[in-house]
């Protein structure tokens, strides 16, 4: 069979087919098959384009010689019939840019027949994008399927930044998650926003929370009530911030996320006030995590907890506090999942945690001296019963963050 009849049969298959053929060939044979005809190329983009994010890389001084030509890249992407609906876009401003590449790939992707195809929009910004907000809040406004959004740092950065952007303003009624890295919008206003993720060296929870202080109820700036996930992440080469024990504009956000279901706390530490003030208002959590909690009380775990009824999944990395941790008297009936760190508890009172099915714990020197046989006898009795039972050897948070993530019931 030569090689015409061999396209013109391929090309015959029905789409289902196509695509599983597609997923047994790797990107250059790929490519080399979309080439072939105008309906192989039509069914590649239909099936990939719609599955695979375009990176998009552009050199701030451009050279012939740079695999991420900023000339070549804009031809390609401007002469492109295809849509993608998952694009990660740098954004920097013209004195980078004096041939406005940039400007060119960001008005097809953001205002051009892109624009309203797309669903997940990363832009990978610096400290040169101050100019670029107006741009961005006009996208926004008209993309009808977006449902995630990104503001990443530059992998050029080695250390956390903050851009300052007064005009940029999210306002779209599909977007579902929204990630802050670098910036703080000036506006938030987003009806189906169920997701935010930030990084703490913004400090968008007092900013957040002193907007209830001065305007009550109203939320003139970012309408944050409706969100059911909130997470504060750990960025890349950024210290764990100290512990607020007088969090109160903190405490001011949170008496206002009342929907919450899951609430991550990676870097920012937690004041036993802090945690008291989250478990009154927040008490719809199902998933919560503390990366390090400051406390003279061993029962503070059973004072707060108690108030989360619907908890099902428990992590924290360190507790700081002169005395081990009690889990007797925690009201947690749904608790399913708890997963510790550094942290020196009363193991007895582990074993009245009746509903648990998944048990994960990193050892360390005190920890382990205090762990008495009945403890041992209990975990047995989770594995007969063919719960889970993790024995972690690392000692990083990082990893153990990632544990407690894949640690899904």
């Amino acid at each position: 069979m030569d090689t015409s009849t061999s396209t013109h049969s391929l090309a015959e298959l029905p789409p289902e087919i196509l695509y599983m053929i597609f997923d047994f060939l790797d990107m250059n044979t790929l490519k080399s098959v979309s080439e072939t005809c105008h309906h192989l190329n039509d069914s590649f983009s239909h099936y990939y384009c719609g599955r695979f994010m375009l990176n998009i890389r552009l050199d701030k001084v451009s050279s012939r010689e740079s695999p991420y030509n900023a000339e070549y890249a804009v031809k390609r992407i401007l002469q492109s019939k295809r849509c993608y609906r998952k694009v990660h876009l740098p954004v920097h401003d013209s004195w980078f840019d004096p041939n406005h590449h940039m400007y060119s790939i960001m008005y097809r992707v953001l205002l051009g027949d892109w624009s309203n195809q797309l669903v997940v929009l990363i832009l990978e910004m610096d400290e040169t994008t101050e100019l670029c907000g107006a741009t961005i809040t006009t996208a926004l406004h008209h993309m009808d399927h977006l449902k995630e959004l990104r503001f990443l740092h530059t992998h050029e950065w080695n250390y956390p930044i903050q851009i300052f952007l007064s005009n940029l303003v999210v306002e779209n009624h599909t977007l579902e998650l929204l990630e802050l890295e670098v910036v703080v919008p000036a506006m938030i206003h987003c009806r189906k926003l169920r997701q935010l993720i930030v990084s703490p060296h913004l400090d968008a929870e007092t900013q957040f929370g002193k907007q209830y202080a001065q305007h009550g109820e109203a939320e003139p700036f970012w309408k944050l009530k409706h969100l059911e996930e909130f997470t504060l992440k750990r960025a890349f080469g950024e210290r764990p911030n100290l512990t607020e024990h007088r969090p109160g504009y903190r405490c001011k956000l949170y008496e206002h996320l009342t929907k919450l279901t899951k609430l991550h706390f990676h870097a920012s530490g937690v004041s036993e006030k802090f945690l008291q003030s989250i478990c009154k208002s927040c008490v719809l959590l199902e998933d919560l995590f503390i990366f390090s909690l400051q406390t003279v009380d061993s029962n503070v775990l059973a004072r707060c907890l108690s108030n989360l009824t619907h908890l099902r999944r428990l992590g924290i990395w360190r507790i700081t506090t002169p005395h081990p941790i009690s889990f007797a008297s925690i009201n947690a009936p749904k608790l399913e999942q708890l997963t510790l760190g550094r942290v020196d508890v009363v193991w007895e009172s582990v074993e009245q945690l009746r509903s648990l099915k998944s048990l994960s714990i990193i050892p360390y020197f005190h920890n382990a001296l205090r762990i008495p046989e009945s403890f041992a006898k209990h975990v047995k009795q989770i594995e007969s019963q063919n719960k889970r039972v993790l024995y972690a050897t690392a000692f990083h948070h990082y990893e153990f963050d990632e544990a407690f993530q894949e640690l899904r019931i």
